[in-house]
């Protein structure tokens, strides 16, 4: 797999020892210093000189976790600085340094994926504070979107409320992946009116034994439109292979660092629903207030991590049932929002055969409790 060393914006130039401004920095000169030990707060061996002969130390297995490598002398430093990302471990800090201070020279190298490169002579405490700050954004952790989990039980109405978020979410300029996990009928991806590529139970199967390519993720969406996108089964004449978790979480969190918003349906399996719903950032669960239901998702509760935030949608599906839901819901300890209850709305039905996109509006049944669920789950 290809590693990109670490990618950072733009070069500067650090100040330049001049003993009559009253600056005694040493500056580092052209000659490539020697290796040395890091200091403690960079971690691991410290490697300096010259492109050549660090990519030679780096092929011939060399530890170092950081690389100053010195480009004069170099005329087209990108390729090599390419070849040296590709032989670098993941968590290697590069920086360059030259004396070419042009615009054209320092976007060639940063291209070529390089942290930074300082411009000689160099201060050696910048070169150090350089350092510390790759060093910190390399150990941050990627910024990620939400995963969230949505799951009714008989029929009511998860996947129709799970499209209603989605729409609602990017219609408002956020990045949202659908991921329909039914093996039977993508509902939430007919709601959509898209037909989701081949390939998921492939990739799922090679994520499950931790040879998970993110390359193969991308051709697994189907777009909406520029900012809605959905992956599912294709149904080809036979069920896929049920998931592993293990292959389900690696394809979330690939999926939720390209998106604001993962949006997961299609959990009709008990095994799948209970397991899934504790590993993702975030859980709706709909529910139609009948005494079956309620009994359902009352005993469902307490198997539930009650760490995850959860939020509960009362879907009036087939009938009105408001004199009697919100006491039924207490007695299983179930609070109910005015804000997140959706009332009947006999055409709701027919509406969903249309199939949805940002520029159509979301059945106005389902708009309050739409946007409500997209701000809670943005952050907002």
């Amino acid at each position: 797999m290809t590693v990109s060393v670490i990618s950072a914006p733009a070069s500067f130039v650090p100040p330049v020892a001049d003993p009559a401004a009253g600056n005694d920095a040493a500056p580092l000169t052209a000659e490539p210093l020697p290796a040395t030990a890091a200091p403690e707060s960079t971690g691991g061996e410290r490697l300096h000189g010259d492109l050549l002969t660090v990519l030679r130390a780096v092929k011939d297995g060399s530890r170092a976790r950081t690389l100053i490598v010195d480009l004069d002398g170099t005329d087209y430093p990108g390729g090599g600085l390419y070849e040296l990302a590709q032989w670098c471990a993941p968590d290697t800090l590069v920086v360059a340094v030259g004396s070419d201070a042009s615009a054209e020279r320092t976007r060639e190298i940063i291209r070529a994926g390089v942290g930074d490169y300082l411009v000689k002579p160099v201060d050696p405490a910048v070169l150090e504070a350089t350092l510390q700050r790759l060093g910190a954004e390399l150990d941050a952790p990627a910024a990620r979107g939400t995963v969230a989990a949505f799951a009714s039980a008989s029929g009511a109405g998860a996947t129709v409320m799970a499209g209603a978020v989605a729409v609602t979410a990017a219609r408002a300029g956020h990045y949202v992946t659908c991921v329909d996990l039914s093996r039977v009928f993508p509902a939430l991806a007919f709601l959509l009116k898209t037909e989701v590529p081949p390939g998921l139970d492939q990739v799922l199967s090679q994520a499950e034994t931790g040879l998970g390519n993110p390359d193969a993720v991308p051709p697994l969406r189907v777009s909406v439109d520029e900012r809605l996108s959905v992956v599912g089964y294709r149904f080809k004449g036979m069920l896929a292979p049920p998931p592993g978790i293990a292959g389900l979480a690696w394809l979330l969190d690939q999926l939720a660092l390209e998106s604001h918003l993962v949006i997961v349906d299609g959990l009709g399996a008990p095994w799948l629903r209970f397991r899934l719903l504790n590993l993702v950032d975030a859980r709706v669960l709909v529910l139609e207030p009948t005494p079956g239901a309620a009994e359902i998702l009352g005993s469902s509760i307490p198997l539930l991590d009650a760490r995850i935030p959860t939020w509960t949608v009362v879907n009036h599906a087939r009938a009105d049932y408001r004199r009697k839901a919100v006491e039924l819901l207490a007695a299983q300890g179930i609070q109910v929002e005015k804000a997140l209850t959706v009332r009947y709305d006999p055409r709701l039905g027919a509406g969903c055969d249309w199939g949805w996109t940002t520029r159509t509006p979301v059945p106005k049944s389902l708009s309050t409790a739409a946007e409500t669920l997209s701000r809670r789950l943005l952050g907002g």
